[in-house]
């Protein structure tokens, strides 16, 4: 889906066997918690978008193994993201996170982090607050 879409259709979350989502270039400012009913996701593609935080809930989407997040407003990560074992290529554009340590935000503006391990992923997020 690419678009202007700004809101989901609570239809989506009925979609439980879906695995693959993509929802990049479009104007959403929030994903709603209800995205942990999308047990089955392994690819979900939010770049390009408004989007400033996400929720917790992304960390009962056991099975997703790559995240797209660059080109948002990510402001906070959450610590659930820490329960998602199977992650191993996600994509951020980290300058917009506000408290990166300043060491990252000298880096280039898109960082793009594949085959990430549980503990350099872990060790991010509890760097983070």
């Amino acid at each position: 889906m690419v678009g202007q879409i700004r809101n989901l259709s609570p239809a989506l979350w009925k979609l439980t066997h879906l695995t693959a989502l993509y929802l990049d270039h479009n104007s959403l400012t929030r994903l709603p918690p209800s995205i942990s009913l999308l047990q089955n996701l392994r690819r979900l593609d939010l770049s390009s978008n408004k989007l400033r935080s996400l929720p917790s809930e992304i960390g009962d989407c056991v099975k997703l193994q790559e995240l797209m997040l660059n080109n948002n407003y990510m402001r906070q990560l959450p610590y659930e993201l820490g329960k998602l074992f199977q992650l191993v290529v996600s994509a951020l554009l980290l300058t917009s996170i506000s408290n990166v340590s300043s060491q990252m935000k000298t880096r280039q503006s898109h960082i793009y982090v594949e085959a990430l391990q549980l503990r350099m992923m872990r060790n991010t997020l509890l760097a983070i607050t």
